[in-house]
């Protein structure tokens, strides 16, 4: 980016991704940051590492990807499966 405007500029580059890793700070129950909801409101799918109860927090089912539920291997796989499926990866947005 030409100009770093903070959080405008931080969203702008977000939304150019269909995913962004969204790894929190600290695993502690309850702790949920901007780092899962940024990428949503951005159009892009939070590849998420954090709290054990995401789900309590998380604004739909499908929403994003649990980093820390899979192999790497098998991650990978979920994320292509996602990245070839247009309608799979909208239905993330619903």
């Amino acid at each position: 980016l030409e100009k770093d405007e903070g959080r405008p500029s931080k969203m702008d580059t977000i939304a150019g991704y269909k995913f962004t890793i969204a790894f929190e700070n600290g695993i502690t129950k309850d702790y949920v940051t901007e780092k899962v909801y940024d990428p949503l409101t951005a159009g892009s799918v939070p590849i998420y590492l954090g709290v054990p109860n995401i789900d309590d927090f998380a604004p739909g089912h499908k929403c994003f990807m649990k980093a820390d539920r899979t192999s790497p291997e098998s991650l990978a796989q979920d994320i292509r499966t996602v990245l070839n499926n247009e309608a799979l990866y909208q239905s993330c947005f619903d």
